[in-house]
């Protein structure tokens, strides 16, 4: 009978043993909440990081080194041109309410481009400068860093542009100024351009810092201008560095509703 009661007694501690330890772990379980993230350091939940939303009206400044892509190629130099001015809007939006890393941005740009090179009878390099008009539009990615002051920008798109005016000194003649345009000229132009950058955000107000490459995919001028059988096909080409300063309209900052 002691025997029996020993048993007994034991089958109950070892029963109460497990209970407890069951009872333990589901109290232990957590459960997160979708869209929210468990922190370890703190072993507190916070909310991921709010979505923004704004648009940049700016104005900009630059300088670009001119250049021209020859086909078949022929020797050219870059040309330093000290004047480009610009009125840009900018979109930063979000992805899916969830990714703000994503922008468009277009406006209207005004400046000069030159560039030096050999004709096709290889005489000496001939210097042209030109200014356009043109309107870029450009999808552009971005990301914070240093808690918001910094963005780190990337951007390509298109343009379309028309070319204003030429000064072509070494055309000047006594019926013909350096600054007319031929009738085989291409005044109308159109390509691609790409860069990247920084801006430092001080809101409401974010100066730019960026480069970019800008490569036209129209020739200056008839490529069959000096032979009908010898294509000669020249598109201009510009390295920009620009300074931007552009202010914050309607910036917002949500958080998706899951």
């Amino acid at each position: 009978m002691k025997r029996l009661w020993l048993l007994t007694a034991f089958a109950c501690l070892l029963l109460a043993l497990f209970s407890t330890g069951r009872s333990s772990a589901q109290e232990f379980t957590v459960g997160l909440t979708p869209g929210l993230s468990f922190n370890d350091s703190t072993d507190v939940i916070k909310p991921p990081k709010p979505v923004e939303r704004c648009h940049l009206i700016g104005v900009n400044y630059s300088v670009g080194w001119g250049g021209l892509y020859v086909v078949p190629t022929t020797a050219t130099i870059r040309e330093f041109s000290p004047f480009g001015v610009g009125f840009t809007y900018t979109y930063l939006q979000d992805l899916w309410g969830t990714m703000s890393y994503f922008g468009l941005q277009t406006g209207l740009r005004y400046s000069k481009e030159g560039f030096s090179y050999e004709d096709y009878k290889q005489e000496p390099y001939r210097t042209t400068f030109y200014e356009e008009a043109e309107l870029p539009f450009t999808s552009l990615f971005h990301i914070e860093i240093l808690n918001g002051y910094v963005r780190l920008l990337a951007n390509a798109g298109v343009y379309f542009g028309y070319r204003v005016k030429v000064n072509r000194p070494y055309l000047e003649s006594d019926d013909f100024a350096a600054t007319d345009w031929e009738d085989t000229d291409n005044r109308f132009d159109y390509g691609i351009r790409a860069g990247g950058g920084f801006a430092i955000v001080l809101a409401p107000v974010e100066i730019h810092f960026e480069c970019t490459y800008k490569h036209s995919f129209s020739p200056l001028a008839d490529p069959a201008k000096n032979s009908e059988y010898f294509y000669n096909y020249t598109y201009p080409t510009q390295i920009l560095l620009s300074v931007g300063l552009h202010f914050q309209i309607g910036r917002q900052f949500y958080q998706k509703e899951y």
